[in-house]
């Protein structure tokens, strides 16, 4: 985590309020000021952050950003964390290498879960 975020993590993480998402989104600067998600901005920091993985890129900008990422998560959750577990899900659904044990099995079934339901 870098010093930039740290004071994010001391925020709430109700996912409902959505402190801790609305800091995070602001430090990297793609919050409005109304505190809603600015998808163009997303979309370049993504495409910076993923830009080595052009599978991974393409799958959360079809899945998150062009598609409805508010399935991912309750409907009382605030966008900010929808968004969120939308890109994680992706991610983690990229991964390449799962350890051998339950909690990973348990992690694995799920991500390939979540994937298969958002098709």
């Amino acid at each position: 985590m870098t010093d930039e975020l740290r004071e994010c993590f001391e925020e709430s993480k109700d996912p409902v309020t959505c402190e801790r998402e609305i800091c995070i989104a602001k430090k990297k600067g793609f919050a409005t000021k109304h505190n809603d998600i600015d998808m163009k901005k997303l979309e370049e920091l993504i495409d910076d952050e993923f830009c080595e993985d052009t599978k991974l890129l393409e799958d959360v900008k079809t899945n998150c950003l062009n598609e409805n990422f508010e399935k991912y998560a309750p409907s009382e959750y605030c966008n900010f964390t929808k968004m969120r577990h939308c890109v994680a899900v992706w991610m983690l659904s990229h991964c390449l290498e799962w350890h051998d044990n339950a909690d990973c099995k348990e992690m694995k079934g799920f991500v390939e879960k979540c994937v298969k339901m958002s098709q």
